[in-house]
């Protein structure tokens, strides 16, 4: 047994770590004691800890890597679970993260993207399913299919004329999270796939209102990619 210098509490020995330097081989305080004030330590030290953490980090930048990949080839459901609650808990910086690494790595997406599909066609299938059922449920009996249609012509016009995937978008999403949208030529737009990437499923309330600037830019659109594949 050994008495706590902290806490005035006896316990047994085991609740004490170990120090080669005293006499008995053991700290003084018990490992309650010293953890509450390691805690409060960085509580009241955090921008100095997080300041020395950087610093090290950048002077030890191989060894980092390093130490993180062993840790996560020894530790993957951890690993999966960690990288989980942070996509949950950093949505829209996930969505930025992937969007910049389709960008940057354009024909390696495409890739992984058939491969996917491949490996999980009911994934696929289901998603297709909600799709059309929502275009079913946005679409108003008075909306003109024939206008709408003409959009989605343009958009694979441009997408044959400048060599890059043009996408329709709905200016309001048909499931956003604060306005829902229809499936009318009013509410569509032609923009390149990685704007539409990007936008996710944002509203763009000022487009949105300014439906004369949404005719002439794709009135303007088709006028380039006309030019373009004249060239061509």
């Amino acid at each position: 047994m050994k008495t706590c210098t902290k806490c005035g509490k006896t316990k047994p020995r085991d609740m004490f770590s170990k120090n080669a330097a005293s006499k008995d081989g053991l700290q003084s305080n018990c490992k309650a004691c010293s953890a509450e004030r390691y805690r409060r330590w960085h509580e009241q030290n955090a921008d100095a800890k997080r300041e020395y953490s950087r610093l090290y980090c950048e002077a030890n930048a191989e060894a980092m890597r390093e130490y993180n990949r062993r840790w996560r080839e020894q530790n993957p459901e951890k690993e999966r679970e960690r990288h989980r609650r942070w996509r949950e808990q950093n949505a829209e910086k996930a969505r930025e993260k992937d969007r910049r690494w389709r960008e940057a790595n354009a024909e390696a997406a495409r890739a992984y993207g058939r491969h996917y599909s491949k490996a999980n066609p009911h994934i696929f299938r289901a998603s297709a399913a909600r799709r059309r059922a929502s275009l079913v449920q946005s679409t108003p009996a008075w909306s003109d299919g024939e206008t709408v249609a003409r959009i989605y012509r343009v958009a694979a016009l441009a997408t044959r004329a400048f060599g890059e995937q043009y996408h329709v978008d709905h200016i309001v999403p048909l499931r956003g999270k604060n306005a829902t949208g229809l499936h009318v030529h009013c509410n569509l737009r032609v923009i390149p796939a990685r704007e539409n990437s990007r936008k996710n499923a944002k509203l763009d309330e000022q487009l949105a209102l300014d439906r004369a600037a949404l005719a002439r830019s794709l009135g303007a659109l088709i006028l380039r990619a006309r030019a373009a594949l004249e060239v061509l």
